[in-house]
C-alpha cells in the first residue's frame, strides 16, 4: 500500500478548487435578479390607501350621474369599483417595478461597494494564489481556501433570484461573506498588511460602543506587539511590557517556574540522585547505537507546534471578528426595523381600507364622508410636509436601507388616521356632538392637534433606528476606510 505523501498533500491544497472569479458575468446578470413577487410587495404599501380613496370618490361621484343609482347595488359597485381598478393599477405598475428590486437597482450604493470588495479580494487572490502554503502551517491553507470559498458564495448570491433584495437582507448575508474572506486574509497576507489592519482596527475600537473594547484593545496590542515590536511604536497605547523570552516562546514562563523550583530544591535531594545514576548506569550493551537513523513520522500533513506569529494573526483576526459581528448585527437590526415599519404601513392601510369599504355598504350620508376625506387629506398633507423637514435635518451619512422612505410613506397614513380618530374621540365622547364630522373650524383644530400624535410612535422608531446609526459611526474610523494596498 503506498503511503500518502506530504508533498502531494499541499498540491492539492494549493491546488485551486474553485473557478477564478468572473465579476463581470456577475454584472451581466445582475438584471435579471429581480422577481414580480417582491415588485408586488415593494409598492404594497400605497395600494390599500389609495384603494379606499377611489372608492370614496366613486361613492361620492354616484348621485352625479341620474342613470346609476337606479342601477342595482350601487354601494356594491362602489366599493368594487375603487378596489378592482386599484388592483389592476398595481398588477400593472408592478411589472416595470420589478427591475427596480434586483440586487444593482434595490440598493445601488450597497451594490457598488460590494463590488469594490470583490474586485480588491480578486486583485489579492490573484498575488497571494502562487505562493505555497508553508509546510506546517495549516491556519495558512485553511484561510486561503475559507478565501476563495466566501467568493465564490458571493458571486452566486449576487446572481440569484430572490426577493431577498428588495428586503434588503440579501446585502446583509453579502457582506457577512465578505467579512469573512477579509478576515481569513489576516492569517495569509503580508505582515505589514496584518499590521496596517491591525491599526486600522485599534482607532475604530478607540471610539466604539462595545462593551468589552478594553479587552479587544489589549488582545489587538499585544498581537502586533507580538507580530513586528517596531509596528508597535505606531499604536496609540503601548501593550503591557513582557519579558522577550516570553514573546519568543509561549511556554517560557512554566519552564522558568519548574527550573527555580528544580533549583531550590536539587540541594536537597543530592544524594539520592548519585545513588539512582549508579544503580541506572547502562551497561555496554545497553548503550544505543549512534549510527541508527531513527525513522521519522511522516504521517501528519501539519504540525501541532506552536507559532507565535501564526498565533498573534490568529488574534487579530479574532478582535476584526468581534468588529464585524458587531456591525453587522446592528445593520440587521436596522434592516429588520424598517421591514417591520413596512408591515405596519400594509396593515395599517388595509385596517383603513377595510374601514372605508364598511362605511360606504353601511349607507353613510355623502357629506360625512366628504368631510371624513377632508380630514385625512388634509392632515396627510400636512403629515408629509413634517416629515420632509424632519428628514432634511437628519443624518444620512449612514444608509438606513431606505428606512427615510418608508417612513415618509407612512406619517401621512398615520397623521389622516389619527385626525379621523381625533374629530370622532372630542365630538362624541368629550362635546357630545351627534353631528361629527361636520366642516368646522373647531373639527380642523382637532384634526390637526391629533394629527401630530403619531409623531410620538415614528419618534420611537427614529430613536431606535439613531441608536443603531450611532453604534456604526462608533465603530468607523477617523479617516475614510482606505482600500487594501500591497506593499512594496
Amino acid at each position: 500500500m503506498n503511503t500518502p505523501n506530504v508533498n502531494d498533500a499541499h498540491q492539492k491544497l494549493d491546488a485551486p478548487l474553485h473557478k477564478p472569479l468572473n465579476l463581470v458575468t456577475v454584472q451581466q446578470n445582475a438584471g435579471g435578479t429581480g422577481t414580480y413577487g417582491a415588485a408586488l410587495v415593494g409598492t404594497a404599501s400605497p395600494v390599500p390607501v389609495i384603494a379606499a380613496l377611489m372608492s370614496v370618490v366613486i361613492f361620492i361621484a354616484l348621485p352625479q350621474f341620474p342613470a346609476l343609482p337606479q342601477f342595482p347595488w350601487p354601494k356594491l359597485i362602489a366599493s368594487l369599483g375603487g378596489t378592482v381598478l386599484t388592483l389592476i393599477l398595481w398588477l400593472l405598475v408592478a411589472i416595470p417595478y420589478r427591475r427596480f428590486t434586483a440586487v444593482d437597482l434595490a440598493n445601488p450604493s450597497s451594490y457598488e461597494l460590494l463590488l469594490n470588495r470583490l474586485y480588491q479580494i480578486q486583485s489579492w487572490l490573484t498575488i497571494l494564489e502562487p505562493e505555497q502554503t508553508p509546510q506546517t502551517n495549516s491556519v495558512y491553507a485553511l484561510s486561503k481556501e475559507e478565501v476563495r470559498s466566501s467568493c465564490v458564495a458571493i458571486c452566486q448570491g449576487l446572481t440569484k433570484k430572490n426577493a431577498t433584495w428588495m428586503f434588503a437582507t440579501g446585502y446583509g448575508n453579502m457582506w457577512r461573506l465578505v467579512h469573512r474572506a477579509d478576515e481569513a486574509f489576516i492569517n495569509i497576507e503580508p505582515v505589514e498588511a496584518v499590521i496596517h489592519d491591525a491599526l486600522h482596527d485599534e482607532m475604530r475600537l478607540q471610539n466604539s460602543t462595545l462593551k468589552n473594547k478594553e479587552d479587544l484593545l489589549k488582545k489587538l496590542r499585544s498581537a502586533v506587539k507580538t507580530l513586528d515590536r517596531r509596528a508597535a511604536t505606531y499604536l496609540s497605547q503601548q501593550p503591557p511590557q513582557e519579558d522577550d523570552a516570553d514573546i519568543s516562546n509561549p511556554n517560557a514562563p512554566l519552564v522558568k517556574n519548574e527550573r527555580k523550583t528544580s533549583v531550590n530544591w536539587l540541594y536537597k535531594f543530592a544524594p539520592f540522585f548519585t545513588i539512582i545514576k549508579e544503580h541506572n548506569e547502562p551497561t555496554p550493551e545497553q548503550q544505543p547505537n549512534q549510527n541508527e537513523v531513527k525513522p521519522e513520522n511522516h504521517g501528519n500533513t501539519f504540525s501541532d507546534d506552536i507559532n507565535i506569529k501564526t498565533q498573534a494573526r490568529t488574534i487579530i483576526r479574532e478582535v476584526r471578528f468581534a468588529l464585524h459581528q458587531f456591525r453587522d448585527d446592528r445593520w440587521e437590526k436596522l434592516v429588520r426595523v424598517r421591514n417591520h415599519l413596512v408591515r405596519m404601513t400594509i396593515l395599517t392601510g388595509i385596517t383603513l381600507f377595510a374601514l372605508v369599504e364598511f362605511a360606504i355598504i353601511a349607507d353613510t350620508k355623502v357629506e360625512t364622508l366628504k368631510a371624513a376625506t377632508f380630514y385625512y387629506l388634509t392632515r396627510a398633507i400636512v403629515g408629509r410636509f413634517s416629515r420632509l423637514y424632519d428628514q432634511a435635518k437628519a443624518d444620512t451619512s449612514i444608509d438606513d436601507f431606505r428606512l427615510a422612505a418608508v417612513r415618509l410613506l407612512a406619517a401621512p397614513l398615520y397623521s389622516g388616521l389619527a385626525a379621523i380618530g381625533g374629530v370622532v374621540i372630542v365630538q362624541r365622547a368629550i362635546l357630545t356632538n351627534t353631528n361629527v364630522f361636520d366642516l368646522s373650524l373647531t373639527n380642523i383644530l382637532i384634526a390637526a392637534v391629533f394629527g401630530l400624535t403619531p409623531s410620538l410612535f415614528t419618534n420611537a422608531i427614529q430613536k431606535e433606528a439613531d441608536q443603531y446609526k450611532t453604534d456604526l459611526k462608533s465603530t468607523s474610523a477617523p479617516t475614510s476606510d482606505k482600500a487594501k494596498t500591497l506593499s512594496s
